[in-house]
């Protein structure tokens, strides 16, 4: 049998991770602080605009918010093609951590880090 979706609890782990206020999440959306209350307790669901500026809000994808995708995206909005690509080597690094030695950092992990102080000092 399958677990039925929590739309309240993901909205407040979402809302805890960045945090944020109750009432600082209504303002973002345009909603009284009591109905994100009404929303993380499942008392109420939300309009499909205001799920629209959730999912902008967290920066997750409206499917995630609504239980059909189980991973969050990344923006890469006002990104340089060198920050997307240099974001891109780091998920492919963390994905293939079995090639990580504890305590030595490797010449692919010493070219990301490297890669990234150029872009931060841009």
């Amino acid at each position: 049998m399958k677990t039925p979706y929590d739309f309240g609890m993901t909205l407040k782990q979402l809302r805890k991770a960045r945090g944020l206020s109750q009432r600082q999440l209504a303002e973002m959306v345009y909603v009284t602080d009591s109905m994100i209350s009404k929303y993380e307790a499942n008392g109420s669901i939300p309009s499909l605009e205001t799920v629209q500026r959730m999912a902008l809000v967290f920066n997750v994808s409206m499917d995630y918010l609504c239980g059909m995708e189980k991973t969050i995206n990344i923006s890469t909005v006002q990104l340089t093609p060198e920050q997307i690509q240099i974001t891109r080597d780091l998920v492919e690094l963390f994905r293939n951590k079995q090639n990580l030695v504890p305590g030595k950092i490797s010449s692919v992990r010493h070219s990301i880090i490297g890669r990234i102080a150029i872009e931060l000092e841009k």
